[in-house]
């Protein structure tokens, strides 16, 4: 059994450490377009180039409107995984208090499974939608759309992660049950 100081600190920093990635998460994405807004758009006309070659032809910019629609899209996968850590932070902060067997820490573990499961086909969809934006300028027959499907193992491991916590919060939510039940009876 572990001393109840030790796991409130283990609680603690678990919390501290899950609302600073969800920081880290919310910012990067506006910090990397202010300071290196150059950059990370020659990055991402490389990368769709191979669909639209006439994107790396000449001094070819993206209109403001076609680079304000990349970035609110940059925005979306990592708002969502900002979101899932400070689900987590606050479900270690509830931890750290004593609250184990809450229907809110399940409600949080099954929303950041579901998080995790869906968040690579948000990744895969952004990617998809960020190539529409950028064919915005172009002439129709140069337009082209990005699809792909990624099954890496980071990715895989992303969605059994997701699950296995989804699975986690209903056999907590069962548990529960069966124990207020058997409380009645006592």
């Amino acid at each position: 059994m572990t001393h109840p100081s030790s796991s409130n600190g283990l609680g603690q920093f678990a919390t501290a450490l899950a609302f600073l990635a969800a920081a880290f998460e919310l910012l990067v994405i506006p910090i990397q377009w202010l300071f290196f807004h150059a950059q990370t758009l020659d990055m991402l006309l490389q990368q769709h180039s191979h669909s639209m070659p006439m994107l790396l032809s000449g001094p070819h910019v993206p209109s403001t409107l076609a680079q304000t629609l990349i970035f609110l899209l940059d925005l979306l996968p990592a708002s969502l995984t900002s979101l899932a850590f400070g689900l987590a932070a606050l479900f270690f902060r509830n931890l750290a208090k004593g609250e184990a067997w809450s229907t809110r820490n399940t409600r949080m573990i099954w929303l950041v499974g579901t998080l995790c499961i869906c968040l690579p086909l948000i990744h895969m969809t952004t990617v998809a939608l960020q190539s529409l934006a950028l064919g915005i300028d172009l002439p129709s027959a140069e337009r082209g759309l990005d699809l792909f499907v990624d099954l890496s193992g980071f990715t895989l491991s992303q969605i059994v992660l997701g699950l296995l916590l989804c699975s986690f919060s209903r056999l907590i939510k069962q548990a529960k049950s069966l124990s207020d039940e058997q409380s009645m009876f006592v």
